[in-house]
């Protein structure tokens, strides 16, 4: 599977509102509160230099909305060899099963070493949620631990969490 990464656009509206409503998402990776149009249009508004990005996942063949990628920078990686980050992902549920998760994530991760000097980025997802253990394994990220569930997810329980690795 193939997809771009792009900035959002006025057509992704309907497909981010059908994306923000769907079971699994509301769940593990809600979006925040307060309107989409917004949430989307400052999604990459940290200036020049931060290692925050924010992308529309789309089709290459028709420009289709297919979900939503993420890259958070958490700081400098010990030994000063950049920085390190945090990806997360949303994908329609129609589109589940195609590998269009594991594209985004691996796009990603490219381009936030090239672009941002990522070096090393982890994945945190609910054990409970074996879809994305799966992603994160084909994306080529390694698991490295299990945390206490300490963030509320859309349900407002803590679940336990994976944690993977992966060095860029």
């Amino acid at each position: 599977m193939t997809v771009v990464l792009r900035a959002f656009a006025r057509p992704d509206r309907d497909r981010l509102a059908a994306l923000a409503a769907e079971p699994g998402v509301a769940l593990w990776n809600p979006f925040p509160p307060g309107p989409l149009g917004a949430w989307a249009g400052r999604s990459n508004a940290g200036g020049h230099g931060t290692t925050h990005r924010t992308w529309a996942v789309a089709d290459p063949a028709d420009d289709r909305l297919l979900g939503t990628v993420a890259v958070f920078g958490r700081g400098p990686v010990p030994g000063g060899s950049g920085h390190e980050a945090e990806v997360g992902y949303r994908v329609l549920a129609a589109e589940a099963g195609r590998g269009v998760a594991t594209a985004a994530v691996s796009a990603a991760v490219a381009r936030a070493a090239a672009e941002l000097g990522v070096r090393r980025v982890r994945l945190f997802h609910a054990v409970a949620n074996p879809a994305s253990c799966r992603v994160a394994a084909k994306a080529g990220f390694v698991l490295s631990g299990e945390l206490c569930g300490l963030v509320p997810y859309g349900d407002g329980a803590c679940h336990r969490e994976h944690v993977h690795h992966r060095a860029v």
